[in-house]
């Protein structure tokens, strides 16, 4: 379920980020590139200019000869990147069309950046969790989220109540245990910072 069963698969990953090898950097997309654009969208609100603004950012890593020594100084890297480019979209954007945008407002300290890129990075990790439940499971989860009642679920889904209601207490025990452990793994991060 997690990204990384140990510390030997910590290290390839970090070493083929590092070294560049496509494998590992198509994974590397992939897993931080969603994350990232929500990120970026929470600052420009235009998820074209989002995208733009953390394709930059990959493609700055891949030409840059950048290396990274552990997961949390990538996130890191990562999302102050993308905060700071966001910013200087955004200040670009006001002297062109002399637009009545506040970036002053928009600035943050230090411990905002790491508390906003943790929201993502826990919703990146609770995605991923969902996504490797069982097919039933993942769908009676998703359409809770959406703000189903379970009597509408059951409908939906053509099953009995009680039925929704097992499958979801299941789905909420996996769950529960993956993010008991990575939370553990995001205490970590914050006290390297």
């Amino acid at each position: 379920m997690d990204l990384f069963d140990n510390k030997v698969d910590v290290d390839r990953y970090l070493s083929g980020i590092n070294h560049k090898e496509p494998r590992i950097w198509k994974q590397f997309f992939l897993n931080f590139f969603n994350p990232l654009c929500n990120f970026s969208t929470s600052f420009v609100n235009n998820r074209i200019i989002a995208k733009d603004i953390v394709q930059e950012i990959f493609f700055s890593i891949w030409q840059r000869s950048i290396t990274f020594n552990s997961i949390p100084e990538l996130n890191h890297y990562l999302y102050k990147s993308v905060y700071h480019n966001s910013l200087k979209y955004l200040r670009d954007r006001k002297r062109e069309r002399f637009e009545e945008v506040e970036v002053e407002s928009l600035k943050f300290d230090e411990g905002e950046i790491i508390e906003m890129a943790l929201k993502e990075e826990i919703v990146r990790k609770l995605e991923k969790i969902i996504d490797q439940l069982p097919s039933r499971q993942q769908k009676v989860i998703k359409l809770s989220l959406s703000q189903m009642r379970n009597i509408d679920i059951a409908d939906e889904m053509k099953i009995s109540i009680n039925t929704v209601k097992k499958l979801k207490k299941n789905a909420y025990s996996t769950i529960r245990i993956h993010i008991e452990r990575d939370l553990f793994l995001l205490f970590l991060f914050l006290l390297e910072y």
